[in-house]
C-alpha cells in the first residue's frame, strides 16, 4: 500500500492505494491499483513542515503514520487488555478523597 496524491477541483487530496496483478484473457500480466481509502485533502494535514508528504509516506511505511485514521492499514493490531477491578466496602484501598468525589 502507498499514500497518493491526486488533484480534485484544483485543490491536492490524499489517498491509500494498492497496487496488485492480474492476468489477462491473452495471458498477460497486468498491473492495476485500487483505492482503500480516501484521507482527505493535504492542507487538513499539512502541518507547515517541509517535506510532509515525504515524511507522511515514511512514517507509513514504518507503521507510525502522522495521520491516526491510517494506523488500521499498517498492520498492528493494538493488543487487547482486559481488566478485572474487585471492590469490598470498608476496604481501604476504595476510600478517595471526599472533596474530590464531591464535585
Amino acid at each position: 500500500m502507498y499514500i497518493a496524491v491526486f488533484k480534485n477541483n484544483g485543490k491536492d487530496y490524499l489517498r491509500l492505494m494498492e497496487s496488485y496483478r492480474t492476468k489477462k484473457a491473452d495471458g498477460k500480466v497486468a498491473i492495476r491499483k485500487r483505492i482503500i481509502c480516501n484521507i482527505g485533502p493535504l492542507s487538513k494535514f499539512d502541518d507547515g513542515k517541509p517535506d510532509y508528504l515525504e515524511r507522511l509516506r515514511e512514517s507509513f511505511r514504518l507503521g507510525t503514520p502522522l495521520i491516526p485514521a491510517l494506523e488500521e492499514y499498517t498492520g498492528k493490531k493494538t493488543p487487547f487488555e482486559k481488566y478485572t477491578i474487585r471492590l469490598q466496602e470498608d476496604d481501604p484501598e476504595c476510600v478517595g478523597h471526599g472533596a474530590i468525589y464531591g464535585r
